[in-house]
């Protein structure tokens, strides 16, 4: 650390220290003749400042790649600017993600874009009820380091945001690239019933039938 005295009357001094990582001290002070002044040791103790978004540190696969359907999730290691964990300030306590924000923005789907057009007719009602923007939610799991979790339907690529108190953390917005997921029966649909009847188009007795369905996962 680094100590700066002040003279301050005749034989009074004030000395000034400078800590910048949190801990409990043993402060020594001698006098010239290198005794030790009456009392000392004393100790000090010293306490992170508060989160500053710009040094926090995020980490894990989730800030890059997810799958559809699944949970993504990655770690957000709160500090203030000399690096030390900080717990978050009072007035974000009781707010829902402790005050990080976390936002999924879809942007395309050209990784597994569906250019058929009786595809994209069929399948418009399903579409539309995939949100295009998901929240994170957030959750403390010891001083200084959090984790969030979220969870998209829709494969493709997500500008993925996060911020403290209103400021971006360092790398945000990532891009996010969400795959697609396992096959899930229950959303496979036909395409070769634009009515929606549950009844097959005839066939003749002894002649190959076919049977078109599209493959989607949750």
């Amino acid at each position: 650390c680094s100590v700066a005295l002040t003279k301050l009357a005749k034989g009074v001094q004030d000395a000034e220290l400078c800590i910048t990582t949190v801990g409990t001290y043993r402060l020594r002070v001698f006098g010239e003749d290198g005794t030790l002044v009456g009392g000392a040791p004393y100790f000090v103790k010293v306490l992170p400042t508060h989160v500053e978004a710009k040094f926090c540190a995020l980490s894990g696969n989730g800030l890059a790649s997810a799958m559809a359907g699944d949970d993504g999730a990655f770690e957000i290691r709160a500090v203030d600017r000399h690096g030390n964990a900080c717990e978050i300030a009072p007035q974000h306590k009781d707010q829902r993600d402790l005050g990080f924000s976390v936002l999924l923005t879809y942007v395309s789907n050209e990784r597994g874009a569906i250019h058929d057009k009786r595809i994209a007719q069929v399948n418009k009602r399903l579409l539309v009820t995939d949100p295009l923007e998901v929240a994170g939610k957030v959750s403390e799991q010891e001083t200084g380091l959090f984790r969030c979790d979220y969870t998209t339907t829709r494969a493709g690529e997500y500008d993925l945001t996060v911020a403290y108190a209103g400021v971006p953390c360092p790398g945000s917005p990532f891009r996010l690239v969400v795959e697609t997921g396992k096959t899930h029966p229950r959303q496979c649909i036909r395409m070769d019933n634009a009515d929606e009847s549950a009844m097959l188009k005839p066939c003749a007795a002894g002649k190959p039938s076919s049977l078109l369905l599209l493959a989607r996962d949750y």
